[in-house]
């Protein structure tokens, strides 16, 4: 058998030389390059088929050390980026591509890490707007009161805020370590 033919194009592509094929013979099917931007043909043995466009290559297999790191940088994001943190992590890294063991442990992480941060700002936001609903009505009739109120208001605004930091960090760790964490208290709007 020989090298197959020139296919009809602007720019051949370069099938494999002869005795590269099967038992000696001719150029082996396959897609061969046809030309400038990556686009390719599909030699059967005998003919040129369809011209098709550039392959896209396949993603790299997320690593361990990788899942463990994103995991880790979306529990981190509480400090810096809030919700948009785990929620960038979960829509690009976090794709279920390959559905291996770390794909899912990240992805299952990122949504966890992304729950908790929408619990804590309905928390933290919810508790000032009880703090400045009683200040406005209860300033007005009972200002010893709404003191002793707002006192306790601020109190339950940092113990909020505390433990927040705490499993933040308790997440965080797990999370380097590549161990799933589950916060205590969160509500778990978004699903896996």
């Amino acid at each position: 058998m020989t090298n197959p033919p020139i296919p009809p194009s602007p720019q051949p592509p370069r099938p494999p030389q002869a005795g590269s094929g099967p038992a000696g013979g001719g150029a082996a099917p396959g897609w061969y390059p046809a030309g400038p931007g990556g686009q390719q043909r599909w030699w059967d043995g005998r003919q040129w088929g369809q011209l098709a466009g550039p392959v896209a290559p396949a993603p790299a297999p997320l690593t361990v050390s990788d899942a463990n790191l994103w995991a880790a940088l979306s529990h981190a994001c509480f400090f810096v980026l809030g919700i948009i943190g785990p929620a960038v992590i979960r829509a690009t890294k976090g794709k279920i591509v390959t559905n291996s063991p770390q794909e899912r442990y990240l992805r299952q992480q990122s949504t966890e890490a992304l729950n908790f941060q929408i619990s804590f700002l309905i928390a933290w936001f919810g508790g000032f707007i009880i703090l400045f609903m009683l200040a406005i009505g209860l300033g007005v009739v009972l200002a010893p009161l709404a003191a002793v109120i707002m006192v306790l208001m601020w109190v339950l605004l940092v113990a909020v805020w505390v433990g927040g930091l705490v499993y933040a960090i308790m997440a965080i760790m797990a999370g380097s370590k590549g161990e799933p964490y589950r916060y205590p208290i969160c509500f778990r709007f978004i699903k896996d």
